[in-house]
């Protein structure tokens, strides 16, 4: 075979991975909606960790915001399974108690930073 009638003489490359390495993490920001999130179910995890009441109208006074507007993002975590609540099938109030579904422990990492004895 004559190689002027391929275009000459290649020379093969070999390509590089181009894949990321997935060992290296990039550190994303979170978007103000997840830190949101993130602070809802934190404060939702502190007071039921004091044994108080975990509702809309508690988490609003800790986190300085409207009850309102904290209840409207617990009904979206609700909606995502990430809390949940007992009301007998009623709509969810600034008064209802909400707690920690398992899918929120996706979002809240727990370091133990206590040593054993």
């Amino acid at each position: 075979m004559c190689p002027s009638l391929f275009g000459g003489k290649k020379e093969i490359k070999a390509e590089t991975d181009k894949q990321p390495d997935e060992k290296i993490k990039t550190n994303k920001k979170e978007s103000l909606e997840d830190q949101l999130k993130r602070t809802i179910l934190l404060h939702i995890l502190k007071l039921r960790g004091l044994n108080q009441i975990a509702s809309p109208q508690n988490i609003a006074t800790q986190m300085n915001q409207d009850a309102g507007i904290i209840l409207a993002h617990l009904n979206k975590l609700h909606n995502d399974q990430f809390v949940t609540f007992q009301t007998g099938g009623l709509p969810p109030t600034p008064d209802t108690e909400f707690f920690l579904s398992p899918k929120a422990f996706e979002i809240i990492n727990i370091n133990d930073t206590q040593q054993s004895a």
